[in-house]
C-alpha cells in the first residue's frame, strides 16, 4: 500500500509565533483572524501548515454598512527568509473572471507576460513588484504544474508561499486533502530547494528593491515618480547625519517620521473651532444648553487632540534636528497583534553603547533589516532625543538599500 501524501501532517494547537506573523503578513490582516483545524508537517527548511481561517470584513457605510464573515482554507509553506520574490497568482473563474481581471497590473505590481502559454494565461494572472526576477521563478516546470492543477490562488514572498482555492468558503474532507496535495505538488519543489531564492535574487544586479527602483525610474509616470519620492535613500540618511545641529530634514524622511500627524492636528483644530465655537454661540444665543454643552465638550476633546499631536510632533522634529547619534545593538524583536498599512508591527529593542534601552514599533521591512543585524550581532546607529534618552528614531530601518532580499 502506498503511503498517503498527508501522513506527515500532525494536528497543531498553536502556530509558532514566527509562522503566525509571516502568515498574517501575507494576508495583510491583523490579530482578528481566527485559526482553526490546524495541522502541520515539519520540513528541514521550515513548516507546512494546513489551516482554516476566519475573519470579519465590513463593507459600505452608514445604513448600507454590513459586516460579513470570511472563511478560507489555506496551505502555507513557511520558509523563513527563503529570498523568493514577492508575487501573487489570481485564478480566473469562468468568462466573467477573465473579462474583469487586471491584465496590465499596476506600476507597483505589473503583470507578467507568458509567451506561448495560452492555456495558463487564460486561467491565471501573475503579478509581481519585481517582474524580471519573478519570471526567473516561473520557469516551465512551475507554469506546467499550475496549469495542470486549476483553481489555485497564491501569494508568495521572502517567508514562503500560501495557496488556497478561489473561494471564500471553507473546504472539507477530500477537497481539503486535495488542496494540500495539489499545493505540495506545485510548490514543494520550489520551497524545498534551499538555493532557489538566492539564485533568483542573484540572477539580476542588485537587490529586489534595486530592481523596483530601476523599473520606476524607467517608467517615469506620475505614479512612479510619487513612489520614488517616498523612498528614503542611503545618501539622504548619510547627508542628514553628517550635518551639524540643527539639521535640515529631507522631505521623504520628514514624511516618514511624522506620518499622519498633520492630519490629526488639523482634525483637532477643526473640532476646537467648529464644535467649540458653535457650542459657545449656542450658549449665548439659544436656549438649548444641553446640546451646546455637548459641542463645547467636543471642542475640549479637539483641544486635547491638538495639544497631544502638537507635542508629539515637536518631540519628533527635535530628535531629527538636534538628536544625538549613538551606536546600538538590537537585542530583541517581538511581533505585536497590531497592523499599520497592512503590515504586522514589531517591537524592536535597541541597547545603546551609553547603556540606554530604546524600544520602537516598526513595520515589516525595517523589522527584516533589524533581524539581519541582530542575528549577525552588527552595530547600527540610532538618533536619540537630546532631552529624553528613552526616545529615538532608527533611520537605518528606512533606507531602501538596506532592505534584504
Amino acid at each position: 500500500m502506498s503511503r498517503s501524501p498527508l501522513a506527515d501532517f500532525k494536528p497543531l494547537d498553536e502556530l509558532p509565533e514566527f509562522t503566525r506573523t509571516a502568515l498574517l503578513e501575507l494576508l495583510t490582516r491583523g490579530a482578528d483572524i481566527e485559526f482553526k483545524n490546524m495541522s502541520a508537517r515539519l520540513s528541514p527548511l521550515g513548516i507546512d501548515v494546513l489551516t482554516d481561517l476566519s475573519w470579519t470584513e465590513s463593507h459600505g457605510s452608514g445604513k448600507n454598512r454590513r459586516t460579513v464573515t470570511v472563511e478560507r482554507t489555506v496551505m502555507f509553506f513557511h520558509r523563513p527568509e527563503s529570498k523568493l520574490p514577492n508575487f501573487t497568482i489570481t485564478h480566473h473563474e469562468g468568462f466573467l473572471g477573465r473579462l474583469f481581471s487586471s491584465r496590465s497590473g499596476t506600476v507597483q505590481t505589473p503583470s507578467l507576460e507568458f509567451k506561448d502559454r495560452e492555456s495558463f494565461n487564460t486561467k491565471y494572472t501573475v503579478e509581481s513588484p519585481v517582474p524580471v526576477s519573478a519570471m526567473t521563478l516561473f520557469d516551465d516546470v512551475l507554469v506546467d504544474a499550475l496549469d495542470q492543477h486549476d483553481g489555485m490562488d497564491v501569494i508568495g514572498d521572502q517567508n514562503g508561499i500560501m495557496a488556497w482555492r478561489d473561494s471564500d468558503d471553507l473546504i472539507k474532507g477530500d477537497e481539503r486533502d486535495q488542496l494540500a496535495i495539489d499545493a505540495s505538488t506545485i510548490f514543494l519543489p520550489v520551497v524545498n530547494d534551499p538555493g532557489r531564492g538566492a539564485a533568483i535574487a542573484s540572477s539580476n544586479p542588485g537587490s529586489y528593491m534595486d530592481e523596483q527602483i530601476a523599473r520606476w525610474k524607467q517608467d517615469d509616470s506620475s505614479e512612479a515618480r510619487a513612489l520614488l519620492k517616498k523612498l528614503v535613500t542611503r545618501e539622504q540618511v548619510d547627508e542628514l547625519l553628517s550635518q551639524a545641529t540643527p539639521r535640515r530634514i529631507p522631505h521623504s524622511i520628514l514624511k516618514r517620521t511624522l506620518g499622519m500627524n498633520l492630519s490629526v492636528i488639523i482634525a483637532g483644530l477643526v473640532m476646537v473651532i467648529f464644535c467649540g465655537g458653535l457650542g459657545v454661540l449656542g450658549v449665548i444665543f439659544t436656549n438649548d444648553i444641553f446640546f451646546s454643552l455637548i459641542l463645547i465638550l467636543l471642542g475640549l476633546v479637539g483641544c486635547l487632540i491638538f495639544g497631544l499631536a502638537w507635542r508629539w510632533r515637536r518631540r519628533r522634529l527635535r530628535m531629527l534636528r538636534r538628536g544625538q547619534i549613538v551606536d546600538a545593538r538590537i537585542t530583541s524583536i517581538e511581533a505585536l497583534d497590531l497592523m499599520d498599512d497592512d503590515e504586522v508591527l514589531h517591537t524592536v529593542t535597541f541597547q545603546t553603547t551609553h547603556g540606554h534601552s530604546i524600544s520602537m514599533d516598526l513595520q515589516s521591512d525595517p523589522t527584516r533589516i533589524a533581524r539581519d543585524l541582530m542575528y549577525s550581532d552588527t552595530k547600527t546607529r540610532v538618533l536619540i532625543d537630546s532631552e529624553e534618552t528613552g526616545l529615538g528614531v532608527w533611520l537605518e530601518g528606512w533606507v531602501a538599500e538596506n532592505i534584504p532580499d
